[in-house]
């Protein structure tokens, strides 16, 4: 006899039945007993598959380097196995302690919004409620739809939905995106979002130490093909003070990571792509100084070898010059951080 329950997949009973029957006879009037055991033995069984296990799915959602910037969106499916008409329990949950104003919701495979999951742990846009921004498709999204309760969005989680975020910076007066408001409300929201990005950067002693005299020139303008140099001579000597580098007493250009040159006003004006180019004897200088910045840590790149004539350095194989790219360090602390866990628990 084989009893299976099918109330639980996770367990199989197996129940093995015995039933004993003693019968008596009378024979010529003497009592004769015999005994006689029937069993019925079932056959074995083992667990079967549940076809379900503990699994965990890298949601590439942030992107390669892990940064996101006010404006910046993003989206990831939510792969995995196919339940079936098993039940499963959803749940989702954003570690955000720093209140990062990202907003998340779900789309379909073909591209269409439920803007009713629209959810944000980190912000409350009911002062920005008749707005409108971008979001990871470009559409436009209602700042009014957006919610701090989870409980659309995690009705509407399943395995193929394409989980999607986008943290506000520009805000729309029109379904359209078209018409960008600034009035207080949204100033205010961006002050907020700035705020979160603005770190504590310097430039270490030991990017001074290591150009010491060797630094010949420092760029203005340009690219990596060819900068606008400002040669460095006793008189224009960079010095370090501060945090920021100065020439003359005048704070030095940087370079941000788009090729932009701007002039820090005061070492609040640092952030991590900012940069120093500088350039230095192609020589047994330039190794010690690229020893020196490896050694104490230093985040800096080697540009390679250039030629300086008068104001303008030109990049050459053969070139006298080497040029260093080298950025600030953190002066400590710990930048604000998001991350999201989507998990579905399946019954049985």
């Amino acid at each position: 006899m084989r009893i299976s329950n099918h109330s639980n997949l996770r367990k199989v009973a197996i129940i093995g039945v015995a039933l004993a029957i003693i019968a008596t006879t009378s024979v010529a009037g003497t009592l004769a007993a015999f005994n006689a055991t029937y069993t019925w033995q079932s056959d074995s069984a083992v667990t079967g598959d549940f076809g379900f296990s503990d699994t965990t799915y890298r949601l590439s959602l942030f992107g390669d380097d892990g940064i996101i910037l006010p404006d910046e969106s993003g989206k990831s499916v939510l792969s995995g196995p196919a339940f079936g008409d098993v039940p499963v329990t959803w749940s989702f949950a954003a570690d955000n302690p720093s209140g990062i104003p990202v907003v998340f919701y779900l789309a379909s495979a073909d591209g269409s919004v439920d803007y009713s999951t629209a959810f944000c742990s980190g912000y409350n846009f009911s002062q920005l409620a008749s707005y409108y921004v971008k979001g990871a498709y470009g559409e436009s999204i209602p700042l009014a739809e957006v919610s701090g309760d989870l409980t659309e969005l995690v009705s509407a989680l399943s395995v193929g939905k394409t989980l999607c975020w986008t943290w506000p910076y520009s805000v729309y007066s029109d379904a359209d995106c078209t018409v960008e408001v600034n009035d207080g409300n949204v100033q205010t929201y961006k002050a907020y979002c700035e705020n979160l990005c603005v770190g504590a950067y310097e430039f270490p002693v030991a990017v001074a130490n290591a150009l010491s005299e060797h630094t010949v020139g420092y760029a203005a303008a340009g690219n990596d093909d060819e900068f606008s140099v400002v040669p460095c001579s006793d008189k224009t000597r960079l010095t370090l003070e501060g945090g920021l580098f100065k020439a003359e007493g005048v704070n030095v250009p940087l370079r941000t990571s788009d090729g932009v040159f701007y002039i820090p006003a005061t070492v609040n004006d640092l952030r991590m792509d900012s940069a120093l180019v500088v350039f230095v004897p192609t020589n047994s200088y330039a190794q010690e100084v690229s020893n020196a910045f490896t050694e104490a840590e230093v985040h800096f790149d080697t540009l390679g070898t250039y030629n300086i004539s008068g104001e303008t350095a030109t990049r050459s194989d053969d070139g006298t010059r080497t040029a260093f790219v080298v950025h600030p360090s953190s002066t400590g602390g710990s930048r604000p951080e998001i991350s999201v866990t989507a998990t579905a628990v399946v019954e049985g």
